[in-house]
């Protein structure tokens, strides 16, 4: 009994690790990162001449759409991380708009502290945490909207742990 209840854990916790925490991992390998100091949501020299650089380096003939991701580490409360996070996004943003990027082709999220590069305990500063990625598309691959920007939220990453939970809890 106690082996099958040890082949369960580990199972389970291959499965939290394949489905949960390499999707997050990736992210660290994006070089379309910007990133903040502790409590800011406002942009540095350096900042501003990467995300130039950004935008140079993707230019492509026709439209493009940014999706902007906002992110902070996991110091602070949810609610205030996730407003945080959300600035830091609009701050990019003005920054892609005032270089002559339609602001109907930048959607921004916030994740507040729900996809951290590094993992780390509750209340803990890490600068690899508080960022945000860019993405770039072909505005031609994008879904049509009705011509007003886009802002919402994306909070709730718990399906991710729903296959952990049937193998851990047994369900």
């Amino acid at each position: 009994m106690e082996q099958l209840f040890s082949r369960k854990h580990t199972l389970s916790y291959l499965v939290f690790v394949l489905f949960f925490l390499l999707p997050f991992s990736a992210n660290a390998k994006n070089p379309n990162l910007v990133f903040f100091d502790f409590d800011s949501h406002l942009l540095s020299e350096d900042s501003n001449s990467q995300i130039t650089d950004i935008i140079s380096a993707n230019q492509k003939s026709g439209d493009f759409t940014f999706r902007i991701i906002g992110h902070a580490d996991l110091s602070g409360g949810n609610n205030y991380n996730h407003l945080l996070s959300r600035k830091r996004a609009r701050a990019v943003k003005n920054a892609i708009a005032l270089q002559g990027i339609p602001r109907e082709n930048i959607e921004i999220i916030g994740m507040g502290e729900h996809r951290p590069i590094i993992l780390t305990a509750n209340g803990t500063r890490e600068a690899r945490n508080r960022r945000v990625e860019i993405q770039i598309s072909d505005a031609s691959e994008a879904p049509q909207g009705n011509g007003k920007p886009i802002e919402f939220e994306e909070r709730n990453h718990w399906l991710a742990l729903v296959p952990f939970l049937i193998l851990f809890l047994g369900l």
